[in-house]
């Protein structure tokens, strides 16, 4: 669609392609408040993402470090980047990574990150409460994930609304 680079998004929803779609880069919807950037699928059947980083804006980051390091180590992801007033947080040898910047006025966000089993879910949860985070949707089944698939939604720190979907293969 031709509008899918218009306007900023104030949701950003990344999943995978179906089966259907694989043949395809990756496909984008827009309204008025979504845009969904779907995520390709390489020649060994895994999901990879087509977009090469994320940049939140932190009140603190120091705060926001710890939160992250732990809460996102059950995804794969560990920090990959340090610079004193932010960093980044990566799987090793995939784009994708989320970078972190304190600013004064911090990002208001929702975006998914994919996670490896049903298990990470449910881990990606408990840490992020146990590290500050709000539960806005505890793990369980969601049937616009697709047969099976399971997710959670938490608020971080700074009000962005992390959602983690396992997809189990079809």
């Amino acid at each position: 669609m031709s509008k899918c680079n218009s306007g900023l998004a104030y949701f950003i929803h990344l999943n995978s392609l179906s089966k259907r779609e694989q043949q395809k880069f990756g496909s984008c919807y827009h309204s008025r408040y979504v845009a969904y950037f779907r995520a390709a699928t390489d020649f060994i059947g895994q999901a990879t993402m087509p977009i090469d980083h994320l940049m939140l804006k932190v009140k603190d980051w120091a705060k926001a470090k710890a939160y992250y390091s732990t809460a996102l180590k059950p995804l794969g992801y560990e920090p990959v980047a340090d610079w004193g007033t932010g960093g980044g947080f990566g799987v090793a040898g995939q784009s994708g990574n989320i970078y972190v910047k304190q600013e004064e006025k911090p990002t208001r966000a929702h975006f998914a990150i994919l996670a490896p089993s049903e298990a990470s879910v449910k881990e990606y949860y408990k840490l992020s409460l146990e590290s500050g985070g709000t539960d806005n949707g505890a793990p369980g089944p969601r049937a616009h994930y697709g047969p099976n698939g399971v997710g959670c939604f938490v608020i971080d720190l700074d009000d962005n609304n992390i959602e983690v979907v396992y997809r189990p293969p079809e």
